[in-house]
């Protein structure tokens, strides 16, 4: 009899555990990707992650760049920021699979694709 209630009460504490560390988000992976902008160019300018990645894209020049969905001849509304000064940084979620392409307005020939899969 001892044995049984010893296993209940296993079983019920790995119940609640799970269900506290599903909600605190213990456990979970946090998927994220970098990209920096420096001497007028994505690093990596090509990026393959899974949806629901967060990338983040940092300015390290000394410049303002822009970044934009799409290329200046396509462009998407999917993201747009106007002005990232030096030292600053924003990031961006895909959701949907694809590929999706990105550039800078002030510097047309800086551009870059991120690959989405699921």
């Amino acid at each position: 009899m001892h044995t049984q209630v010893r296993v209940a009460v296993g079983a019920a504490l790995i119940v609640v555990a799970s269900a506290m560390a599903l909600r605190s988000g213990w456990g979970a992976p946090t998927a994220e990707s970098d990209v920096s902008i420096k001497l007028f160019q994505f690093t990596p300018s090509q990026l393959e992650v899974r949806a629901g990645t967060r990338i983040t894209f940092k300015n390290l020049d000394h410049t303002d760049h822009t970044l934009h969905a799409g290329s200046p001849e396509h462009p998407t509304d999917d993201f747009s920021f106007r002005i990232l000064p030096f030292d600053s940084s924003t990031s961006i979620v895909l959701k949907s699979a694809g590929r999706h392409g990105f550039y800078c307005d002030r510097h047309l020939f800086m551009r870059g694709e991120i690959t989405v899969t699921q």
